[in-house]
């Protein structure tokens, strides 16, 4: 009897082996390639306020990212005094205040893309010995101008206190209008600092 040569069969074998070894290898390969892709996807953003809010009274403590004191903070008008204490720009807030509804990021919202969070910090102390019962405006009146804005904020009275939250394009000229008896002086929002006479021809 002839017994056929083996050498065929075993190198048919081993090459079977090598194949089976290479497609494990690289199965091992592809998953860590897919695990290491995982670690590497950005975090999805905070969510985002309105554009172009005002809160009048924001009654919340924020952490502030900067804070400005102007040099030139009061604005004097004949029935009394506006103080600007001082303008924070903050990077978030609670998103309940803004309402914006969310059960993530621990209830943080974001300003709207292009905007910032700032907070104008006023209060006003009248002279009511100057005021006149039967004035038709007895009181100055505070408003908010911007390119496209004009926004009533609050006749000013004796003790008040203010926390503006306005969330408006960085590079936009906005001010706070203090008005009486058709006199008004201008406040940049972005300092708090007071301007000079007419400022008007620039809104």
């Amino acid at each position: 009897m002839t017994i056929p040569p083996a050498r065929g069969r075993s190198y048919a074998a081993l090459a079977l082996v090598a194949v089976f070894a290479l497609t494990a290898c690289s199965g091992e390969l592809a998953d860590t390639s897919d695990n290491a892709g995982s670690t590497t996807q950005e975090e999805p953003k905070l969510p985002s306020a309105e554009p172009g809010i005002v809160f009048a009274d924001f009654p919340e403590s924020v952490a502030a990212a900067e804070t400005f004191r102007p040099e030139q903070d009061e604005v004097t008008t004949p029935v009394g005094t506006l103080t600007i204490h001082n303008v924070e720009v903050v990077e978030t807030v609670p998103a309940a205040a803004v309402e914006v509804k969310t059960r993530e990021f621990e209830g943080e919202a974001r300003p709207a893309d292009g905007e910032i969070f700032r907070i104008l910090n006023l209060s006003f102390t009248s002279d009511a010995s100057e005021v006149a019962e039967s004035e038709d405006q007895p009181y100055p009146v505070l408003a908010l101008r911007s390119s496209d804005l004009n926004l009533h904020l609050s006749h000013l009275v004796t003790g008040q206190e203010h926390r503006i939250l306005l969330s408006l394009p960085e590079d936009e000229q906005a001010h706070l209008v203090v008005s009486y008896q058709g006199d008004q002086q201008y406040v940049d929002v972005a300092t708090g600092e007071l301007l000079d006479e007419g400022v008007e021809n620039t809104l």
